[in-house]
């Protein structure tokens, strides 16, 4: 067994080490071990959240930061910044009232189009059927 004399150790805690201290890949500088157990993020950002939840920081997380989290990213009215926001609607906005037809056509709020507006009169999306008007016949009576 080694002993190292006092001061003989570098700042890494290895006796006669050149005082770079490698990670867990015994290569770069600081690597740690993630709430996964992988080294340094090797399989994705992994890390815990505030509620001590490991999960994809990346892939999982809400805009909170929270692992299964529901928040998204959103517009704000007026479009200037976007913000963390329980509800968005499909136009991204925060709070907004835009919601997909039966087109599948983000439609209404901030949008301009109008719901359905893409169905042709056989109720066909994006169909190209034209139907001639409905005549009704009005009859007056005089008394």
């Amino acid at each position: 067994m080694l002993l190292c004399l006092s001061g003989s150790c570098d700042q890494c805690g290895v006796c006669g080490g050149g005082s770079v201290c490698n990670g867990c890949d015994a290569e770069t500088v600081g690597a740690e071990f993630d709430c996964k157990g992988a080294c340094d993020g090797a399989q994705g950002l992994w890390s815990v959240d505030r509620q001590g939840v490991c999960c994809d920081m990346i892939n999982d997380a809400d805009c909170l930061g929270l692992c299964g989290g529901t928040y998204e990213q959103g517009w704000v009215s007026d479009m200037s910044y976007q913000v963390c926001c329980a509800k968005v609607d499909c136009a991204f906005m925060c709070n907004g009232k835009a919601s997909v037809d039966s087109c599948g056509v983000c439609s209404g709020g901030v949008t301009g189009h109008t719901a359905d507006s893409d169905m042709d009169c056989t109720d066909t999306c994006f169909g190209n059927v034209t139907c001639a008007p409905t005549m009704v016949r009005l009859r007056l009576e005089h008394a």
